[in-house]
């Protein structure tokens, strides 16, 4: 359908999630909503992403504290101490 030109006239104003583009114009379209510098209307929080460094002391993790982390997302608080 992308090569129908009379098909993209019709589908371009109704296609939000820019499905209709080329691989590369939807990969930039998509990181551009996904990471929008303001909330969208129709955005709605629903938890919180958190990284991670692990306070245990199993000898493989203890050695690499610097560099291995927990990532996550919660629907609770994030306790920052």
């Amino acid at each position: 359908m992308r090569a129908l030109e009379e098909c993209r006239a019709l589908l371009t104003p109704l296609d939000h999630q820019v499905l209709l583009a080329g691989a590369e114009n939807a990969a930039a379209a998509s990181m551009e909503t996904m990471f929008a510098d303001e909330a969208d209307g129709d955005d709605l929080a629903s938890g919180t992403i958190y990284v991670l460094r692990s306070k245990s002391e199993h000898p493989v993790v203890a050695a690499h504290r610097d560099v291995l982390h927990k990532i996550g997302v919660t629907g609770g608080d994030v306790d920052p101490h």
